[in-house]
Protein backbone atom coordinates (compact mmCIF):
# COMPACT_ATOMS: atom_id res chain seq x y z
CA UNK A 1 0.00 0.00 0.00
CA UNK A 2 1.47 3.54 -0.95
CA UNK A 3 1.59 6.98 1.16
CA UNK A 4 -0.88 7.70 -0.50
CA UNK A 5 -3.68 4.86 0.09
CA UNK A 6 -5.49 4.55 3.29
CA UNK A 7 -7.89 2.11 4.89
CA UNK A 8 -11.61 2.58 5.24
CA UNK A 9 -12.25 2.47 8.92
CA UNK A 10 -15.69 0.37 7.85
CA UNK A 11 -14.31 -2.24 5.53
CA UNK A 12 -10.65 -2.18 5.58
CA UNK A 13 -10.32 -1.62 1.85
CA UNK A 14 -7.45 0.41 0.64
CA UNK A 15 -8.68 3.94 -0.96
CA UNK A 16 -6.96 6.69 -2.40
CA UNK A 17 -7.30 10.19 -0.79
CA UNK A 18 -9.98 11.65 -3.03
CA UNK A 19 -11.24 8.05 -4.06
CA UNK A 20 -15.26 7.38 -4.08
CA UNK A 21 -15.87 4.90 -1.65
CA UNK A 22 -19.63 4.62 -0.73
CA UNK A 23 -20.87 2.19 1.97
CA UNK A 24 -21.97 -0.04 -1.01
CA UNK A 25 -18.14 -0.32 -1.82
CA UNK A 26 -17.93 -1.43 1.78
CA UNK A 27 -20.62 -4.33 0.53
CA UNK A 28 -18.65 -5.52 -2.39
CA UNK A 29 -15.85 -5.42 -0.60
CA UNK A 30 -16.73 -7.59 2.58
CA UNK A 31 -18.50 -9.92 -0.34
CA UNK A 32 -15.05 -10.29 -2.57
CA UNK A 33 -12.17 -9.27 -0.64
CA UNK A 34 -11.22 -7.59 -3.78
CA UNK A 35 -10.66 -4.11 -4.45
CA UNK A 36 -10.04 -3.86 -8.34
CA UNK A 37 -13.67 -5.63 -8.49
CA UNK A 38 -14.97 -3.07 -6.56
CA UNK A 39 -13.70 -0.57 -8.53
CA UNK A 40 -14.33 -2.04 -11.84
CA UNK A 41 -18.27 -2.42 -10.48
CA UNK A 42 -18.04 1.46 -8.94
CA UNK A 43 -16.94 2.92 -12.69
CA UNK A 44 -19.61 0.38 -14.03
CA UNK A 45 -22.22 1.82 -11.91
CA UNK A 46 -21.13 5.58 -12.76
CA UNK A 47 -20.59 5.29 -16.68
CA UNK A 48 -23.93 3.22 -16.74
CA UNK A 49 -25.41 6.13 -15.01
CA UNK A 50 -24.82 9.25 -17.28
CA UNK A 51 -26.88 10.72 -19.18
CA UNK A 52 -25.13 10.10 -21.75
CA UNK A 53 -24.96 6.60 -21.64
CA UNK A 54 -26.67 3.51 -22.91
CA UNK A 55 -26.34 0.02 -21.00
CA UNK A 56 -24.04 -1.95 -22.15
CA UNK A 57 -24.82 -4.88 -20.41
CA UNK A 58 -27.16 -7.81 -21.74
CA UNK A 59 -28.27 -9.96 -18.79
CA UNK A 60 -31.82 -8.73 -16.63
CA UNK A 61 -31.39 -11.56 -13.86
CA UNK A 62 -28.41 -12.76 -11.43
CA UNK A 63 -28.73 -15.76 -12.84
CA UNK A 64 -27.54 -14.25 -16.51
CA UNK A 65 -25.16 -12.01 -14.81
CA UNK A 66 -23.75 -15.19 -13.09
CA UNK A 67 -23.73 -16.98 -16.10
CA UNK A 68 -22.18 -14.13 -18.53
CA UNK A 69 -19.22 -14.15 -15.93
CA UNK A 70 -18.64 -17.24 -15.25
CA UNK A 71 -17.29 -18.65 -11.50
CA UNK A 72 -16.37 -15.79 -9.08
CA UNK A 73 -14.61 -16.22 -6.03
CA UNK A 74 -17.44 -14.33 -3.80
CA UNK A 75 -20.77 -14.76 -1.84
CA UNK A 76 -22.90 -13.88 -4.45
CA UNK A 77 -26.37 -13.13 -2.15
CA UNK A 78 -24.24 -10.33 -0.14
CA UNK A 79 -23.47 -8.82 -3.71
CA UNK A 80 -27.35 -8.97 -4.45
CA UNK A 81 -28.49 -7.83 -1.09
CA UNK A 82 -25.93 -4.81 -1.71
CA UNK A 83 -27.53 -3.92 -4.65
CA UNK A 84 -30.64 -3.97 -3.75
CA UNK A 85 -30.15 -1.96 -0.93
CA UNK A 86 -28.58 0.83 -3.35
CA UNK A 87 -31.78 0.64 -5.37
CA UNK A 88 -34.13 1.14 -1.69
Amino acid sequence: MSDEMERCAECGMACGPREYHPYAACLMFRACLNPEIVRANLEFIRKDTRPDSKPEYKWSTPAEWRASIGSVDFNMDVFWQAARELKE
